[in-house]
């Protein structure tokens, strides 16, 4: 039997959705995670015996790089060997009633159903009904990274997650469909969907929450299959269309998820992640070829499969591992850390949080009790050298006696790296005490923010004092005298850096390297992803604020922070003005909010369909709905490029208002102003909209940005400094003796600008 069927099939509990694992560590784990699991997992995928191999190797991939305590293994199968060989219990098996369920499926003229039929069968994972989610990778996969983050709480909100299947979506679009179409396959769908920026699933990988996993959908979506005509790429458009016209909320993981590796050969200019963490191989049996035969290219993806396939399980640590967080008075610290610790790979080892204060407890060991973790409070003396000492004494009240191991790490360290209790066990092995230093050695003393001791060493350490009382007893343990580095050498033992560099060390000393925050942090973010900001109560800024988020306007606070400014500069003319202009219309959010706004003007919106078209927006849907809701909003078709065109709106003139928030190209954010600023009512404004693009580079179209022109307008506020003369009927305490005057009334010509304002992505300008 192989490795995976000796691994699966010992009978499990499926009602608690748990799997019994042999091995004690990783009966310790399940016992440990049990009663927090708040939901069951089911990992699934479908073979029969060609894909026996690449099955299994995918399901030891996922076991090596994630802690999968608590979720089962299910492989979908019409294969009687692939059932004797891991068990029924191991499988959902496809009877010859359940095969039925697709016999009216359509596929690609020239694809024999015999050849793919079993891709149809993932579509089981919407009826098994007794798991909360189900994970379906295709058996062509393979995990080179934790996967743990598809258990997460934070996916309940979602109904399918995948990943963005870019090949289709991106390639497909542009080198592919004329011939795929001359052959006849129907792409309505994917036209559709990419004009509605509607971006393709991949099936390689599908996350199916709880509501969808029932009866209902799985029958719906098996009817939509058998009565669809075939559409690309098997079920894969039907997938789509399925899932988008029944609104599923779908959520589609980063692309380094996802790799085909096929298509570095045959699309070069493909964008291909440095790290993905699931290997999709589209030249799908890597155990069927002879490595010689393959394009070098691939040859990498080869042995990736053979390297996971070949892996040997390590034994686990002797004796009992326990990693001690030393937690100062950091609560926030406290929580990154048992976010962290959730999403770690455990290695079989308990985590223990010693906390370093004797007040404002509560809160510390109510956290602590949320995620099931051991809390122990210390009354705070001797530092955290104090209290390592204490453990190593067994004068901690609360703290396990009975370990072998202990991680000792300070709460200003973080993970860098998931299975960092596994480096660090994998050095005790080789007789060597594994240490994290601030330099890329090992110098003559080990620092305390993180390193690793073993039973035998506690007990035989000595420390400067008993207790450890003062700053410089800490410092003595440390770096003078007989340290703790010397301590070690003089037992047998070699301190050894965990990697070679810091930069790759599997815990990152925050605290001290402040300076490679900016480099370290988002690596450390995209391996622990931070949690989503729970936001509180959104608080309007005001009544339009109120109306822009409303209509989901992206002025409003929630996005450009726009409506707040515009409220000030606005408020007292709501019912004074009677016609205002927007250019650049998008789905028409902000027409409704101008007419919400403005009860007694005309709103009129500019836009042209193509510009439209390439932000996935239909602009005569647009028009219709705006229509619908009120029948003061027009939407009139031109180009803001074509002066011609701008100016032909003379005629829905003049404006209390017009705002620019088109294309933000600089040649036409100003080639607007030229031509409308004169439509624009006396007192009236101009407003420009995201004047920020004037210092990107990508918006570098005209020899001036727009912000650059503007600012030269500040002259003619200004008068170009010109000398006024004496009013035509001056008061009679006019000043004669003066020689020069700034009223306005004092110029024989007067420039069209009262006063010009630059806001945050915004400028103001005041006709006069």
């Amino acid at each position: 039997m192989t490795d995976l069927a000796e691994r699966v099939s010992p009978a499990r509990n499926l009602a608690h959705g748990r799997r019994v694992v042999a091995g004690e560590a990783k009966k310790n784990r399940i016992a440990r995670t049990k009663s927090t699991r708040k939901s069951a997992v089911c990992i699934t995928t479908t073979y029969d015996r060609n894909y026996a191999l690449a099955g299994e190797t995918l399901f030891k991939s996922i076991r090596h790089y994630t802690d999968c305590s608590g979720v089962d293994f299910k492989v979908i199968t019409a294969d009687q060997e692939v059932v004797a060989r891991l068990g029924a219990e191991n499988c959902h098996v496809m009877t010859p009633e359940a095969q039925a369920r697709y016999a009216n499926v359509k596929y690609f003229k020239d694809l024999p159903r015999e050849k793919y039929y079993q891709s149809w069968y993932r579509y089981e994972i919407f009826g098994m009904t007794d798991y909360d989610r189900v994970i379906c990778i295709d058996s062509d996969c393979l995990c080179l990274g934790d996967i743990s983050y598809l258990f997460s709480e934070e996916l309940n909100k979602y109904d399918l997650i995948s990943v963005q299947d870019y090949i289709v979506s991106d390639l497909w679009m542009t080198h592919l469909l004329p011939e795929l179409e001359a052959q006849g396959l129907n792409f309505e769908g994917l036209y559709r969907r990419k004009k509605e920026g509607k971006i393709d699933i991949q099936p390689a990988l599908l996350v199916a929450n709880k509501s969808i996993v029932t009866k209902e959908w799985h029958d719906r979506l098996l009817q939509y299959a058998n009565d669809s005509p075939f559409a690309y790429s098997i079920d894969q458009g039907i997938l789509n269309n399925f899932a988008y016209d029944n609104n599923w909320r779908i959520k589609l993981l980063p692309l380094e998820y996802d790799y085909q590796d096929l298509y570095e050969v045959l699309i070069p200019t493909l964008r291909v992640p440095d790290k993905p963490i699931i290997v999709h191989c589209q030249q799908s049996k890597p155990f069927k070829y002879d490595r010689a035969t393959l394009d070098p290219r691939l040859q990498k993806r080869f042995d990736q499969w053979w390297k996971e396939h070949d892996r040997v399980e390590e034994k686990p640590a002797e004796g009992k591992t326990i990693v001690a967080i030393i937690v100062w008075n950091r609560f926030n610290n406290l929580e990154r850390w048992l976010r962290c610790w959730d999403l770690c790979d455990h290695a079989g080892a308990e985590l223990v949080i010693v906390h370093n204060l004797e007040t404002n407890n509560v809160r510390y060991e109510q956290l602590c009790q949320k995620h099931n973790v051991r809390y122990v409070p210390r009354q705070n003396k001797g530092f955290d050298i104090g209290a390592f000492q204490d453990v190593c004494l067994d004068r901690v009240p609360g703290f396990p006696t009975d370990w072998e191991n202990l991680i000792w790490i300070t709460d200003d360290c973080i993970p860098m790296q998931k299975d960092f209790v596994a480096q660090y066990l994998a050095i005790k092995k080789h007789g060597e005490l594994p240490c994290y230093e601030i330099s890329d050695q090992v110098k003559r003393h080990i620092r305390t923010t993180g390193f690793m001791v073993t039973r035998e060493i506690a007990r035989r350490l000595v420390f400067p004092a008993d207790p450890i009382q003062t700053r410089e007893h800490c410092y003595i343990f440390e770096h003078k005298g007989v340290n703790m580095y010397e301590q070690v050498v003089q037992m047998g033992y070699r301190p050894h850096m965990v990697t070679s560099t810091v930069r790759d060390a599997p815990l990152w000393d925050s605290g001290f390297w402040t300076s490679l925050h900016s480099t370290l942090m988002p690596r450390h973010e995209t391996l622990f992803i931070p949690p989503p900001v729970v936001q509180s109560p959104h608080r309007s800024e005001g009544i339009m604020d109120e109306m822009a988020i409303k209509h989901r306007a992206d002025k409003s606070s929630w996005i450009h922070n726009f409506t707040a400014k515009y409220d000030r500069l606005l408020s007292q003319s709501r019912e004074r003005f009677t016609s205002i202009m927007e250019i650049g219309v998008g789905h028409g959010q902000s027409m409704k909010m101008w007419a919400d706004y403005f009860p007694n003007a005309a709103i009129h919106g500019v836009d042209l369909p193509t510009a439209a078209a390439k932000q996935g927006i239909d602009l005569n849907a647009t028009i219709k709905e705006c229509s619908r809701y009120s029948n003061r909003i027009q939407i009139h078709v031109a180009d803001q490029n074509d002066l011609a065109q701008l100016k032909d709106l003379e005629q829905f003139g003049p404006f209390d208002l017009i705002v620019d928030d088109g294309n933000h190209l600089w040649r036409e954010q100003i080639l607007s102003f030229e031509a409308l600023f004169t439509y624009v009512k006396s007192g009236g404004l101009y407003v420009v909209e995201d004047s920020v693009t004037s210092y990107w580079p990508e918006y570098n179209n005209n020899p001036i940005s727009c912000v650059e022109y503007f600012k030269k307008l500040i002259d003619d506020v200004n008068f170009h400094g010109a000398r006024g003369r004496i009013p035509a009927n001056p008061p009679m305490d006019f000043p004669w003796d003066k020689g020069w005057h700034r009223r306005e009334d004092c110029q024989a010509t007067l420039p069209a600008f009262d006063s010009i304002q630059f806001m945050n992505a915004l400028i103001v300008i005041t006709k006069r």
